[in-house]
């Protein structure tokens, strides 16, 4: 919850808002770094970290983060486990853009329109130099075909473990 806090902060209830947030000297926490430090915070809009929602559209996003944040959903994702499909997708972008470092949002942006590439069409057809006509050597191409191998592997084996893990739950007779 302190994501969904920190980011739906104004300068009116900063106090309120960044108290989930850690209180350390090197927080990553803009507000709270500041105050750990003994320096002023910066203004949220000047910081353009929160959310340009009214009341209504933060309640909703407050009910997501509700939801996903139930005992239920956390003991569903204990062990590795994840609820969501989408998860691999995210944890692609997060390799590149590390959600322990602040990132500006044209980066972010970039992160994601390449991440969703790459899982949507594989890495060579998603590759950035193809896509701007820039020649590549036939070592990154190579590369690039083994990461796409890889990833079909592991597509392949997911796939036939939950064939598995279906033929397990059905059998003749076992009502």
């Amino acid at each position: 919850m302190s994501s969904f806090y920190h980011c739906s902060a104004t300068d009116k209830n900063a106090s309120f808002h960044h108290r989930l947030c850690p209180k350390e000297k090197d927080s990553w926490c803009f507000y709270n770094r500041a105050l750990a430090n003994g320096d002023t915070p910066k203004s949220h809009s000047e910081m353009n970290v929160h959310f340009e929602l009214d009341d209504e559209g933060l309640n909703l996003v407050k009910q997501v983060y509700d939801r996903l944040t139930t005992d239920d959903m956390m003991m569903k994702c204990m062990r590795g486990k994840t609820p969501n499909t989408n998860e691999s997708l995210h944890s692609r972008i997060w390799k590149y853009c590390s959600n322990h470092k602040n990132a500006t949002k044209p980066i972010l942006d970039f992160v994601v329109a390449t991440a969703t590439a790459a899982y949507n069409t594989g890495y060579v057809a998603s590759n950035i130099n193809k896509l701007l006509g820039i020649p590549y050597s036939k070592h990154l191409n190579n590369h690039l075909k083994a990461l796409d191998d890889i990833m079909d592997f592991s597509l392949k084996r997911k796939m036939r473990n939950k064939r598995l893990q279906q033929d397990l739950e059905y059998a003749s007779g076992s009502f």
